[in-house]
């Protein structure tokens, strides 16, 4: 066994002491997940889809590269 020296980050966690207690925080994840998906440059919506869209059936392959989405979707 080994020691590290004080935990900063563990398993996608971010850890910071402080007088108050310890705190986590995820942003850094999620800041990689972004940048992995090439979205960085996107701009934040308040809502996710606007309100009353209707969706259509698509007629063509959904996902060029299922392994890219299925990755995506294994880290979240």
């Amino acid at each position: 066994m080994k020691d590290l020296g004080i935990l900063k980050y563990f398993l996608g966690i971010e850890v910071a002491r402080s007088s108050a207690g310890i705190f986590l925080c995820q942003r850094k994840y999620a800041l990689d997940i972004i940048a992995e998906t090439g979205l960085m440059g996107a701009k934040p919506s308040n809502v996710p889809i606007e309100q009353n869209h209707r969706l259509a059936l698509a007629a063509n392959v959904p996902f060029p590269h299922p392994e890219q989405y299925r990755r995506l979707v294994g880290r979240l």
